[in-house]
C-alpha cells in the first residue's frame, strides 16, 4: 500500500522498484477523440504533492542517457520538469527550495545492488487478460505481475476472454471487468475482427472501431481451434477491415500466419506422426527431436504469406504485424517500409530472441528434478508461430532489431488453467500453446539484448536507449494518442517510471514472489 504521494513497488526479481504516479479510478481520456484508458490506483490529494526524482542514469527522450532530475505531481499523475545533466547536489537544493521531497534513487540502491537506470514505463501491446468465460487470468493479478516487472501500461486483445472484444456488448462487458478489478497498470483494450464482423447490426465493424474505448483490432490469418472462441478472417476480410479502419487511423493488428484449417491438420499430423513412431522406442526420442516436431507443424512459408498479405494493405490502413518468429520475412518488410507512405510495423518478442530450438531441448535435459523425464519437453515453450533455430535467433536481432526493421517487443502473454499446459506428458501436439509471463520480460529483454548485442560492442547506454525505443516508445506510437501521454519521461506526460538495476543476475523468482494468476507457469520463472 503506498505511504506516500507515490508508489515504490520493489521487485527484487530485477532489483526494480517501479514508481508508480497514483491517479483517480476513472476513464482517462488521452486525446481529443475520447479514446479511454481504465486508470490503475487512487489516491487522495496532498498539498505536499511535488516531489523530485534524481538518478544517475535517466532515459530522458531521443533516448538521450545521463544523470537527471524529474519532478512530478502525483496528484496529477504527470512530469512538471525534467532536467537533463543536472547533478544530485542541484536538484535536492532546488527541491529544498521549493519544499519538496527529493530522492535520491543512486542512494536507495539495495546492499549488494549495481548500476541503476530510471526510465519510462513499458507498454505491452500484446496480452492476452482473460477476465470472462474463463478461470484464467483477470485484470488483478495480470496487472500486479505487469507493475510488478516495469510495465506501466498493457493492452487487452480481444481474446481469450467469452465473449471476444468483436461486438459494442462484449467491449462493454470487458470493460466492466477491467473497472470492477484492483488495477496496478493502466489498461486499453483492442477490438477484435472476425468474419461475422462484416454482417448484422450487433457485429458491425463500424460500431466496434467507433467504440471510444477500442484503439484497434486484431485479425487473425491463421485458422484457431473451436476452444479459442475466436475465427480467422481470409485475406479479403481484412482488406475490407482495412478500408473501414484506415480513415478513423486505428491499427489492425495481424496474427501473420496464412493457411487452411486442411494444411493444419496434414502438416501437424506429419509432423507428430513420425515423433509418435519413436516413441514405442524411447531411447530414440528426445526432446530435440519433439520439439523439431512442433517447429515443422508451422513451416515458414505459412508466416511469409501472411506478411505479405499485411505488406500489401500498409498504403490502405496502419498494419502492426504480431509476434514475428521467421527472420525470412524481414526482406519484404524492409521492402515494404522503403515507401514512404506505408504504414508499417512489426513486434518481436523476448521469448523469439533469448530462446532457440536447442536451448528448448538442453533446458529439458538438464532439469534437476530427480523424477523428471528427459524425453519429455517442456511445454510452457510452446507458442505459434514457434521458437525456431539459433540461425533464425540471430538473424532476428542483426537483420531486424539491430536495423530497426522490428519496431518494437511485447510479451504476447497467454496464460491458461496449469494443466491445459500437459507439462507430465510433455504432449506438445496438443498442450495448450502460448507464453506466459508479463512480470519477466524487462529481465528477459535485457538479458537477449546484453546477449546478443556483445557481438556490436554497443555500450549499456546505447542499449538502454534501444530498450526504451522497443518498450516504450514504439508501443506509444502505435496506439491512437498515447505518444503525446506515455512512453517518454518528459514534461507534460504521465509519470510512469521505472527503476532497475541493469546488473542484477538472478533467477527471476529466487528471492521475489510471483504475482500471475498460475504460478510457476511461465518457461521465464525458473531459469
Amino acid at each position: 500500500s503506498p505511504t506516500h504521494t507515490h508508489t515504490h513497488t520493489h521487485t527484487k526479481s530485477t532489483n526494480a522498484m517501479i514508481v508508480r504516479i497514483t491517479r483517480r479510478k476513472r476513464p482517462l481520456d488521452i486525446n481529443l477523440s475520447k479514446r479511454a484508458f481504465l486508470s490503475s490506483h487512487t489516491t487522495p490529494p496532498n498539498d505536499n504533492s511535488s516531489f523530485v526524482l534524481w538518478n544517475e542514469r535517466v532515459v530522458f527522450p531521443g533516448g538521450v542517457v545521463q544523470p537527471g532530475s524529474v519532478q512530478v505531481d502525483a496528484n496529477k499523475g504527470t512530469i512538471v520538469e525534467c532536467v537533463v545533466g543536472e547533478s544530485a547536489a542541484t536538484a535536492r537544493q532546488r527541491a529544498q527550495r521549493h519544499n519538496r521531497q527529493f530522492v535520491n534513487l543512486q542512494q536507495s540502491v539495495p546492499k549488494g545492488g549495481g548500476r541503476t537506470v530510471l526510465a519510462p514505463g513499458l507498454i505491452d501491446v500484446h496480452t492476452h487478460i482473460s477476465a470472462l468465460g474463463r478461470n484464467w487470468e483477470g485484470y488483478s493479478t495480470a496487472t500486479k505481475a505487469a507493475a510488478a516487472g516495469g510495465i506501466t501500461t498493457i493492452m487487452s486483445m480481444p481474446l481469450n476472454s467469452l465473449p471476444p472484444t468483436t461486438t459494442i456488448s462484449a467491449v462493454e462487458q470487458e470493460c466492466q471487468a477491467a473497472q470492477s478489478a484492483n488495477l496496478w497498470s493502466d489498461v486499453g483494450l483492442w477490438g477484435g475482427v472476425i468474419p461475422s464482423s462484416m454482417e448484422g447490426e450487433e457485429d458491425n465493424l463500424v460500431n466496434v472501431i467507433q467504440s471510444p474505448y477500442v484503439f484497434g483490432l486484431k485479425a487473425f490469418l491463421a485458422p484457431l481451434p473451436p476452444a479459442a472462441g475466436y475465427a480467422a478472417v481470409t485475406p479479403q476480410q481484412l482488406r475490407f477491415a482495412a478500408t473501414v479502419c484506415g480513415p478513423r487511423n486505428k491499427p489492425i493488428l495481424v496474427h501473420s500466419e496464412l493457411m487452411t484449417e486442411q494444411e493444419v491438420k496434414e502438416q501437424t499430423d506429419e509432423a507428430f506422426d513420425a515423433v509418435s513412431h519413436m516413441v514405442e522406442q524411447p531411447q530414440s526420442t528426445t526432446t530435440a527431436t519433439i520439439y523439431a516436431a512442433h517447429i515443422h507443424s508451422r513451416p515458414t512459408e505459412w508466416e511469409q504469406r501472411a506478411v505479405q498479405v499485411v505488406c500489401d494493405l500498409a498504403n490502405d490502413c496502419a498494419m502492426h504485424i504480431v509476434h514475428l518468429s521467421d527472420s525470412g520475412c524481414l526482406p519484404m518488410i524492409a521492402e515494404r517500409k522503403r515507401d514512404a507512405t506505408a504504414r508499417l510495423t512489426v513486434e518481436t518478442c523476448p521469448h523469439y530472441l533469448l530462446f532457440d530450438s536447442a536451448s528448448i531441448a538442453a533446458d529439458a535435459t538438464n532439469d534437476d528434478n530427480e523424477n523428471h523425464n528427459d524425453n519429455v519437453v517442456d511445454t510452457r515453450f510452446k507458442c505459434f508461430p514457434p521458437i525456431r533455430d539459433e540461425t533464425n535467433r540471430n538473424e532476428l536481432w542483426q537483420n531486424g532489431m539491430e536495423t530497426n526493421l522490428i519496431d518494437m517487443l511485447a510479451s504476447d502473454h497467454s496464460p491458461c488453467e496449469s494443466d491445459m499446459r500437459l507439462r507430465d506428458s510433455g504432449d506438445l501436439q496438443r498442450a495448450w500453446g502460448g507464453l506466459s509471463g508479463l512480470q519477466y520480460q524487462l529481465p528477459a529483454s535485457w538479458h537477449a539484448a546484453t546477449e546478443l548485442a556483445s557481438q556490436t560492442q554497443k555500450t549499456d547506454e546505447q542499449l538502454l536507449s534501444d530498450m526504451t525505443r522497443w518498450w516504450s516508445t514504439a508501443p506509444s506510437e502505435l496506439i491512437p494518442g498515447l505518444a503525446q501521454r506515455k512512453g517518454q519521461i518528459e514534461k507534460g506526460f504521465q509519470a510512469d517510471v521505472v527503476w532497475w538495476d541493469i546488473d542484477s543476475i538472478a533467477a527471476p523468482n529466487s528471492y521475489s514472489k510471483e504475482h500471475h494468476r498460475w504460478k510457476g507457469d511461465t518457461c521465464y520463472a525458473d531459469r
